[in-house]
C-alpha cells in the first residue's frame, strides 16, 4: 500500500543486534535515509558467528558450516565471492563475509559497542508513537527516543532444556547433559556412550561428529520416519541400530526410547530447539508462546498492537534466512518512511489467527 515517495528522511531507528539480520537491516535503512543506530552488547560484529569455546557463550560450534549453498546465503548486492570461498563455507569464512559487508556499506559508525538494551517501551505522543530506548553503554545509562525499533537479536541463545514432565526419571540420570547450544568440539566424545535427542540440522551435525568420535551413539528423534525405507517401511540398514523414535524414560545410566529399545548412556545432548526472549520489552508486549517455540507476529515480522516494532529473522525456514531478513528489512523501512502502511489491526489479527490454524491442522512444525 503506497503512500509517497522516498526522500531525505526525518526518522531514527534504533536496531537490537549487530549479527546478520542487524547489519542488514541497518544498511537497508540507511539507503532509505533512516538515521540508524545499531545497538550491539558484545564488542564484535557476526553474532553467533563469532566462535567461543566456552559453553557458557552463545557462539557456533568449532566444525560449523553453512547448510545453505553460498549464493543463497548472500545479501543482495554482495554476493559470496565463489572464487574465495566454498559452496559451504566455514562459521570463520562466514564472519569474514560480514566484516566485509559491514565495511563496504560503511556500517560501523552507527554501531555502539558493548551497549546492552535494557528496556523498549512505546511512547505515545500527539503525532505518532515514538519509542524509548534504555542503553547500558559502557557501564553508562543512556536513553533514546526513536521512531522506530527493529528487534535483531535472534533467538538461537536461550535453548530449550527438558524437564521430568517431558522426560520422567530425566532427574536420575547418572552421565553428563548438554545442550546443542553448549556444544563446541568432538573430543567431548571421546570414550562416551551419547545419545543425541532432537535431529534437526544442528542435532544431526552433533550427531554426525558423536558417531566418528564416540564409543557408541544413538540418535533420538520423534520423526522417525526420515530414517525409514519409503517401500518397505523398515529403517535404512545403516539407521536400524544408530537411529531410534523419541526418548520415553530414562533410569539412571539406561535410556528408554518410545519402541521400548534402550540404550546406555554417559552423555544425552539435548537439541530441541530454542526459546523466544526478549529481556528488554515487558512482559505481554508480544505474545510467546512455548510449545511449540513461536511469537505471535503479523507476518512474523511486526506486533500488530505495536506500531513502528519488527522482529527481523525469526521464522524457522528450510533455506538461508539472510534473503528473509532482507526482505523484512525493506518491509520495516518503507513503513518507516511511510512508503507502506499495515493492515488495520483487526485484519492483522485475522490473519495471524487464520495462520495459527492452518500449521494446527496440517501439523506443521515453525
Amino acid at each position: 500500500r503506497v503512500r509517497g515517495t522516498m526522500e531525505k528522511q526525518n526518522k531514527r531507528v534504533a536496531v537490537i543486534g549487530a549479527g546478520p539480520c542487524g547489519l542488514v537491516c541497518a544498511k537497508t535503512l540507511l539507503e532509505y535515509n533512516v538515521e540508524t543506530i545499531v545497538f550491539e552488547k558484545t564488542q564484535k560484529i557476526g553474532g553467533l558467528w563469532n566462535y567461543d569455546p566456552s559453553p557458557s557463550s552463545h557462539s557456533c560450534y568449532k566444525s560449523l558450516k553453512t547448510n545453505t549453498p553460498r549464493d543463497n546465503t548472500s545479501f543482495k548486492g554482495f554476493v559470496i565471492d565463489k572464487n574465495k570461498y566454498p559452496n559451504h563455507p566455514s562459521h570463520e569464512q562466514m564472519l569474514e563475509y560480514f566484516y566485509d559487508y559491514a565495511k563496504h556499506y560503511n556500517l560501523g559508525p552507527h554501531i555502539k559497542f558493548n551497549s546492552i538494551v535494557t528496556n523498549v517501551e512505546p511512547l505515545n505522543t500527539q503525532d505518532k508513537v515514538k519509542w524509548k530506548v534504555q542503553v547500558v553503554s559502557n557501564g553508562t545509562l543512556e536513553e533514546y527516543i526513536v521512531d522506530g525499533v527493529a528487534v535483531c537479536n535472534g533467538h538461537h541463545w536461550y535453548p530449550v532444556r527438558p524437564t521430568e514432565d517431558d522426560i520422567p526419571g530425566l532427574s536420575t540420570f547418572t552421565g553428563t547433559q548438554i545442550t546443542g547450544h553448549e556444544y563446541r568440539e568432538s573430543y567431548i566424545f571421546k570414550g562416551k556412550r551419547v545419545v543425541v535427542s532432537g535431529l534437526g540440522i544442528t542435532g544431526s551435525e552433533i550427531f554426525t561428529a558423536a558417531l566418528e568420535h564416540s564409543t557408541a551413539a544413538v540418535g533420538a528423534s520423534r520423526r522417525l520416519d526420515r530414517f525409514m525405507d519409503k517401500k518397505t517401511g523398515a529403517p535404512h540398514s545403516t539407521s536400524a541400530n544408530h537411529h531410534k523414535p523419541g526418548i520415553s524414560r530414562i533410569d539412571k545410566n539406561r535410556v528408554i526410547f518410545n519402541d521400548n529399545s534402550e540404550a546406555v548412556a554417559d552423555m544425552i545432548v539435548w537439541c530441541w530447539g530454542y526459546h523466544y526472549r526478549f529481556p528488554f520489552l515487558k512482559e505481554g508486549m508480544v505474545e510467546i508462546e512455548e510449545k511449540p517455540a513461536r511469537v505471535t507476529l503479523y507476518k512474523h515480522v511486526f506486533s500488530p498492537k505495536h506500531q513502528g516494532l519488527a522482529f527481523i529473522g525469526l521464522p524457522t525456514v528450510n533455506d538461508s534466512l539472510h534473503p528473509i531478513a532482507e526482505k523484512q528489512s525493506e518491509w520495516f523501512a518503507a513503513l518507516i518512511t511511510d512508503l507502506v502502511r499495515l493492515p488495520p489491526i483487526e485484519e492483522m489479527e485475522r490473519d495471524i489467527s487464520e495462520w495459527k490454524n492452518m500449521i494446527t491442522k496440517y501439523n506443521v512444525k515453525y
